[in-house]
């Protein structure tokens, strides 16, 4: 029971990362709309490996989904902002869930001791 909870937790933390690196990746793509001059032709990444033709004219606002279905128009800044929040939590999140494996660990250790 012990070995499937830090399965179970190692999975979780494998997402958890996934969805960290999502955020650096979005965090990255927003910094880079904002070094692109106006007037200027590029492509916009809309995920992975997917990009639309685009002219940037100036500054812009992002539509961001906050959760529950709600979307909100936020700067370019505010939105980064906003992702590095997310990064925080979901960094923080993370924490826990490694120092959850690190506890159950040993108990894991010791049961296998006592069934030698």
């Amino acid at each position: 029971m012990l070995v499937q909870q830090i399965n179970q937790l190692q999975e979780q933390f494998v997402e958890v990362q996934r969805q960290l690196g999502e955020l650096v990746e979005m965090k990255k793509t927003l910094s880079d709309l904002g070094e692109i001059s106006n007037e200027r032709k590029s492509l916009f990444s809309i995920g992975k490996g997917l990009f639309v033709k685009g002219k940037y004219s100036g500054d812009f606002n992002v539509i961001v989904n906050v959760g529950a279905g709600i979307c909100i128009e936020k700067p370019l800044e505010g939105a980064k902002t906003l992702i590095e929040k997310q990064m925080v939590e979901i960094e923080g999140f993370a924490m826990k869930v490694q120092d959850e494996i690190n506890s159950l660990i040993p108990n894991v250790v010791e049961l296998q001791k006592e069934l030698q």
